[in-house]
């Protein structure tokens, strides 16, 4: 017979470890990538069993992405960024995928607590019991030479910027084509002086008393 109801049996040393990697968002995937079994020792801490999770988890993206059904044009990859890789807990057997409990330092002898004694409400389910650890992975397109065309934004945003400082190219203005026998000369009128083209062989005439035909 199981423990009686409000008695419970001590949290074991070694649980067995049952680690399930998913495609897509927590509340809504139903891709499995894969799953990895080993065992872990409760006084290591979260931080050993968070490690462990994350080499399965490198492993489990380097399988995928590398396999034949993954590789090509309008193939789906995985991408793991490891600043936002958190370790999800199924606390029960019924529990959904948003019940699951994301699991830190903070709650970690708590949360395998609770999920060992909820496990005890069914006959034999602390014989059977395994810790149900789930790491969910974004997806990304498959095909690098798409990815390859992808402009960072930090990069698009620094050229738009370059251009609105840039000063703007304006075409040359073609040079005013003085006839030959013409050259600038300023003029006193009504007290102003005024630069006017004047033919210089008519002026060199008028000088030399020549006139003009």
């Amino acid at each position: 017979m199981g423990p009686s109801k409000g008695s419970f049996t001590p949290l074991p040393p070694v649980l067995p470890v049952l680690l399930t990697v998913k495609a897509g968002q927590r509340d809504k995937s139903r891709k499995t990538v894969a799953t990895y079994e080993f065992d872990h020792v409760v006084d290591e801490g979260f931080n050993v069993l968070f490690s462990k999770a994350a080499n399965y988890l490198d492993r489990a993206v380097a399988t995928h992405n590398e396999s034949p059904e993954t590789t090509g044009q309008g193939k789906t990859k995985l991408v793991k960024i490891p600043s936002i890789v958190k370790v999800y807990l199924k606390p029960s057997t019924n529990a959904t995928q948003k019940e699951y409990i994301c699991i830190e330092t903070s709650n970690y002898s708590a949360a395998l607590t609770a999920a060992w004694n909820n496990a005890s409400i069914r006959r034999g389910g602390q014989m059977a019991y395994k810790l149900e650890l789930f790491v969910y992975l974004k997806r990304k397109d498959g095909d690098s030479n798409d990815e390859a065309k992808v402009v960072p934004e930090s990069t698009r945003m620094l050229q738009i910027d370059d251009l609105a400082e840039a000063p703007r190219l304006t075409p040359p203005t073609p040079a005013v084509r003085m006839p030959a026998d013409f050259r600038p000369l300023d003029f006193l009128i009504n007290g102003q002086i005024v630069p006017m083209l004047v033919n210089v062989e008519q002026l060199r005439a008028l000088l030399s008393g020549d006139s003009q035909p």
